[in-house]
């Protein structure tokens, strides 16, 4: 369960980069809550 935890760190750390240099519109926001609901359904789901 360790590498699911390293892999989700990774990608909040890496969204946190990305969110200090988009300009931000209503796109950007959506693309931003499909990621993240990606990353929890896979974080979430059984193996």
């Amino acid at each position: 369960m360790k590498t699911k935890d390293d892999i989700l760190t990774a990608a909040a750390v890496v969204i946190l980069f990305l969110t200090a240099i988009i300009n931000w519109n209503f796109y950007s926001w959506l693309i931003l809550a499909a990621i993240i609901l990606l990353l929890l359904g896979w974080y979430a789901r059984r193996e």
